[in-house]
């Protein structure tokens, strides 16, 4: 022990084999060392340790020592493995306490249960109910006690607290089984519930995957085919624009062609231009001579006439060199306007040719440019006919083209555009499908493993419960077996639990008494109900059970007499004479216990009179005029309907001397205020100190009768 009331120091005290008596003076711990015993088995009630609270347990200092936090005790228990059913030679139960209310049991220093220790010392007379641990007034209370209440010893002597123990363990887990069976029933039904809806939704989703993927398929199908077309159309434009490229190298060999006629032309107008000179230069000597022969005909004019026909040669001549050279001029005019108009056509043609190629490479580059945003998309070009006109006419078209093949991008890029947002939207449909799909997957499969985890804890709830049924058959077998061996006790002798003074009167010994004839016995041998009304018999006759039943008032003071006088023990009275009072008819819905026990015909008015009052229902539970919502009592004017007994209870031992022999017409309960109250008292002396006992008696004004209600010590 360390901490424990007032042992702060570590105490070890060693209980040897045989009887150990612990002696001192008041107030040095001699009852502490019970209470530690007591306390350390698992002792929960602070009144049963001569506390107000658990802290009280612990060591509170002194003037000279400070308060401890923890109070701890170890009991070990040495040669106990048969008793015990364990494999250990000794086992060491340890209890704390802290001052924060926590506590800790231990058992050989490993952590357990309050529950582990009572059942471990379950019938083997240790614990803080048994017979192993008897405190002061202790066996007087047990000699005093009721059959009930001294049944609890004799079970736990017996060895059948266990059995009861488990066969109450056994009905609870099988309560709580069929519980969970009940449970998992629900759950079981709301997982197939909802695995249809479940199976149902895997199909959709199933379903639009499907659908989706030959969505998908289709989409690609035709993407692939237009991109097939859109290759095509691109196959073509490429040899399209290979045919104007060949078209423009023809166009460039016949502007070479066209340049080298020109040079050719130019060439031709150069030799033109020279014979013409070359004429002028002979119509220029050919004026020379006529000049000179006009001087000559002039100086000669004799030579006129010789050479008249010189002249007119000449003349003749000279007119046909000027008709020729006329025709020449005219010639020449004609090539000049025909070589100023070829040059005029020329340069026209190489400007034109030169802004078609310019708007032909601007066009190649558009063209390049298109094809590139395109992704290898080529535009078309625009075929150029003849070196001039077709030129032009080819560039009206190419520019048309070129317009065309920019509303064919845009429209490619919008149909590309929207072909990305609707690869978008079914990439998310899709991916929400996906994901649907996996979640349902999912979901299945989790409800799959749940609702095969429910049949497997349903298995093993079945498995229980089949172990729960045949050990609750295996405890009531036992308890069958218990209950036969406890009827055959109770059959062999009912006044063999009465106390020692009543046995005495049974048996005969008061010679004042006649046996059989003033002198009934006990009440218990005297009365019983079916097997179904029997506990509440017990109840309501729990205080009558070991009484004695005497013929008169006279019997009764002859047997007291006979008690005090022989010193032989206590013992319990009634008076089979006392007075017979009418009682009212039962409320409906209820059976008077008087009604349905059996007794002998010379105690059924005494019967009459305890049982007459005690009404049975079904249950507390039961709505009952006479019981509230928590199954208490709400009768007004109970007193009314009370018992009239006649009980005189008196114990006579060693020492004790009767000075005043009193009776009691009538016993009864208290009357809810209708009774007035009046006292007396009398005296039994013991020895020194003398012990007082008041007696209040309550008078019933209606029939002026005294009702007994209240004996105690003062």
């Amino acid at each position: 022990m360390i901490g424990f009331k007032s042992f702060a120091d570590k105490t070890r005290l060693e209980f040897e084999p045989g009887i150990t008596a612990i002696v001192g003076p008041n107030g040095c711990g001699k009852s502490n060392i019970s209470d530690a015993v007591r306390w350390v088995l698992g002792e929960q009630s602070v009144k049963a340790l001569r506390g107000s609270k658990m802290e009280d347990c612990i060591f509170n200092g002194t003037d000279t020592r400070k308060p401890i936090g923890m109070a701890e005790v170890s009991i070990t228990f040495a040669d106990c493995e048969e008793k015990l059913g364990l494999d250990y030679n000794e086992i060491t139960i340890t209890r704390r306490v802290f001052r924060s209310g926590e506590g800790e049991y231990f058992i050989n220093r490993t952590p357990c249960r309050l529950k582990d220790i009572q059942r471990l010392f379950m019938d083997t007379g240790i614990g803080t109910v048994s017979y192993s641990l008897m405190e002061q007034g202790r066996i007087d209370r047990v000699l005093s006690a009721h059959p009930e209440d001294r049944r609890a010893i004799f079970e736990e002597a017996s060895g059948i607290t266990k059995f009861k123990a488990d066969r109450s363990e056994a009905l609870r887990k099988l309560e709580h089984t069929e519980a969970n069976l009940l449970r998992l029933s629900d759950v079981i039904r709301e997982v197939k519930r909802q695995i249809g809806s479940l199976q149902r939704q895997a199909a959709k989703a199933r379903a639009y995957k499907a659908i989706h993927d030959e969505m998908r398929r289709l989409d690609i199908h035709v993407a692939r085919e237009h991109i097939k077309a859109l290759d095509a159309r691109i196959e073509t434009a490429e040899k399209r624009a290979s045919e104007i490229a060949a078209c423009i190298l023809a166009a460039q060999e016949e502007v070479a062609a066209a340049e080298k006629q020109t040079s050719e032309l130019r060439s031709a107008l150069m030799q033109t231009q020279r014979e013409i000179s070359a004429e002028a230069e002979a119509a220029a000597r050919s004026q020379n001579r006529l000049d000179h022969g006009l001087e000559m005909i002039r100086s000669n004019r004799q030579r006129i006439e010789e050479h008249q026909a010189w002249a007119k040669r000449d003349e003749a001549e000279i007119e046909a060199n000027r008709v020729q050279l006329e025709e020449k001029k005219r010639e020449l005019d004609i090539i000049s306007s025909s070589l100023a108009a070829l040059t005029a056509e020329k340069n026209d043609a190489e400007k034109r040719m030169n802004e078609a190629l310019a708007a032909l490479e601007e066009h190649l580059r558009s063209l390049e440019e298109t094809r590139s945003a395109l992704h290898s998309l080529r535009s078309e070009q625009v075929e150029a006919d003849n070196m001039y006109s077709r030129l032009q006419n080819e560039l009206v078209e190419l520019e048309s083209r070129q317009r065309n093949a920019e509303i064919s991008r845009e429209r490619l890029l919008a149909e590309r555009s929207q072909i990305a947002r609707s690869a978008s939207e079914l990439g998310k449909k899709l991916s929400e499908t996906d994901a649907a799909a996996a979640a349902a997957a999912a979901r299945e499969a989790a409800m799959a493993e749940s609702l095969a985890r429910a049949q497997d804890e349903v298995s093993q709830a079945q498995r229980r419960l089949t172990e729960c049924r045949s050990a609750v058959e295996a405890v009531r077998a036992q308890e069958a077996s218990l209950a036969a061996r406890l009827e055959m006790l109770s059959a062999a002798d009912p006044s063999s639990d009465f106390p020692q003074g009543a046995q005495a009167l049974i048996a005969g010994a008061c010679p004042d008494i006649k046996a059989g004839e003033n002198m009934l016995g006990g009440l218990a041998g005297r009365i019983r109900a079916p097997r179904e009304y029997q506990a509440a018999m017990e109840t309501a006759l729990r205080a009558y059970l070991d009484a004695v039943l005497v013929a008169s008032e006279r019997d009764g003071r002859a047997a007291l007499s006979f008690l005090e006088k022989g010193q032989k023990g206590s013992a319990r009275l009634m008076f089979v004479e006392a007075g017979q009072h009418p009682l009212p008819e039962p409320p409906p819905g209820t059976t008077v216990l008087a009604d349905v026990v059996q007794c002998d015909e010379a105690v059924a008015p005494l019967v009459r009179r305890i049982l007459g009052n005690v009404l049975v229902v079904e249950s507390d539970r039961t709505p009952h005029p006479l019981l509230d919502s928590e199954g208490n009592s709400v009768a007004p004017n109970l007193a009314e309907r009370c018992e009239h007994v006649c009980q005189v209870e008196q114990h006579f031992g060693p020492g004790q001397e009767c000075h005043d022999i009193f009776s009691i017409e009538d016993w009864n309960l208290p009357g809810s205020g209708l009774l007035d109250g009046m006292t007396y008292r009398f005296q039994l002396s013991a020895g020194p100190p003398q012990q007082d006992l008041e007696i209040e008696l309550w008078r019933d004004p209606q029939e002026d009768l005294p009702v007994g209600n209240h004996l105690s010590p003062r």
